[in-house]
């Protein structure tokens, strides 16, 4: 018979599974030090060569430089409204420059044009002159437009008066602008 035949064991199973155990839990025991120790230090390299100061610094100017472009883009808003409500306005408004060319082209020599007053279909305006032939020569000419029709209509004259200090004759007239 076989002598060698040994029924019980020498090795222990349970042991040798808590030593394998023991052996993974000190690996990675010692791997968790080594990835939190490269971490600490790349975290203390960072903060040596990034500093946190500097950082702050830098975003209070970068908020800063946004608030201001802000207000600007504010300001460059209302400005361009304003022009598109400005360009709306002029756009609506009637164009009387042929009737004034023609009315102050029609002006007589010695007769200056003081005051021009331009309403929705009326036009006020003042001439005034040291000759009274020239006021009578500049009504005749708005009477004439006035009975011609293509310029003016419903002329009134509201007052001539004489400054007696410059011994000038003031005409205020109204008229209805076609």
């Amino acid at each position: 018979m076989n002598n060698n035949i040994n029924l019980i064991s020498n090795q222990n199973v349970g042991l040798e599974k808590e030593l394998r155990r023991l052996k993974q839990v000190r690996i990675t025991s010692i791997i968790c030090l080594v990835v939190v120790s490269l971490m600490s230090i790349l975290i203390f390299v960072l903060n040596l060569t990034l500093p946190l100061d500097s950082v702050k610094k830098d975003q209070n100017t970068t908020a800063a430089n946004i608030a201001l472009l802000h207000q600007k883009l504010i300001t460059y808003n209302l400005i361009t409204d304003r022009v598109r409500n400005i360009s709306g306005i002029i756009s609506q408004r009637e164009d009387y420059t042929t009737q004034l060319s023609q009315i102050l082209g029609k002006l007589p020599a010695g007769v200056s044009m003081d005051g021009l007053q331009i309403d929705t279909g009326k036009i006020t305006f003042s001439v005034s002159s040291t000759s009274l032939v020239s006021i009578n020569q500049f009504i005749d000419t708005m009477v004439s437009f006035n009975s011609q029709g293509k310029i003016i209509n419903n002329l009134v004259m509201q007052g001539l008066s004489l400054d007696t200090s410059s011994g000038k004759y003031d005409l205020n007239m109204q008229a209805g602008i076609l």
